[in-house]
Formats: structure tokens, C-alpha cells, sequence
């Protein structure tokens, strides 16, 4: 499918002009993939979720052990939401190896099951 950018699982929109009618035709057969996208990344995104509320309280008591140490438990739940796209990309090669069908697919994850952390890294509010 596509790599997930490594600030903790983030899908940058892509807006891609003349995409909009031939991605949203094919959502009826990308939907229940990118639905089993969000079953798999349940775990992941309930402890990214967790993350952000201890990378905030770190922040607010200066706490820079507890970030450091976060470091690696984050390069951990990368690798875990890689699987999920790995394996649908070994289970759906098709959708895999056409790159319009596979970002809808990552589009349809993030409509469907929003990524916690994404505000965080990006600076919005809660």
C-alpha cells in the first residue's frame, strides 16, 4: 500500500488533481480495505493515543528521561502499523500495485479511523 511517515504513523493528504472522480468510483471495493486497515490498527492508534498524553505531561514537567525513553516505544509502533499495510499489500497485491487505488485507500484509513497522534504532531489544537 504506502509507508507511513515515521511521526508516529502519519498519512500526509495527497491532493491529486483529476484523482478525486476514479478514487471515489472505486471506494465501494477500497472501503472494506481500508476498513480492515482500521481493525488493524486499532492497537496502535489506542497506544499512539496514550503516547501523546505522556509525551504532553513529559513536556509540561520537563521530563526528558521519560521522552527519550519514549523514542524507542515509538520506533516499536511504527513497525507494528507497517505490518498492517504489509500485510494488506501481500493480501490485496492488486490494489498494491496501482498507486492511485492504494492512497485512497490510506485516505479512506484516515476518514475512517483517524490517526491520534496526527493533531499532535502537527501542532493542532486537541
Amino acid at each position: 500500500m504506502h509507508a507511513r511517515i515515521p511521526a508516529i504513523l502519519l498519512l500526509v493528504p495527497l491532493a491529486v488533481a483529476g484523482l478525486g472522480h476514479a478514487a471515489r468510483a472505486d471506494d465501494a471495493e477500497l472501503r472494506p480495505i481500508a476498513e480492515e486497515a482500521c481493525r488493524c490498527l486499532e492497537k496502535p492508534h489506542a497506544k499512539a493515543a496514550e503516547m501523546v498524553e505522556r509525551v504532553k505531561s513529559a513536556r509540561a514537567s520537563g521530563d526528558t528521561t521519560t521522552l527519550m525513553r519514549m523514542q524507542g516505544e515509538m520506533i516499536g509502533l511504527m513497525s507494528v502499523a507497517q505490518r498492517c499495510f504489509d500485510e494488506l499489500e501481500e493480501k490485496h497485491p492488486e490494489v498494491a500495485a496501482d498507486e492511485a487505488r492504494s492512497r485512497r485507500v490510506g485516505e479512506l484509513t484516515d476518514e475512517l479511523c483517524p490517526n491520534p497522534a496526527e493533531a499532535f504532531v502537527e501542532g493542532r489544537p486537541d
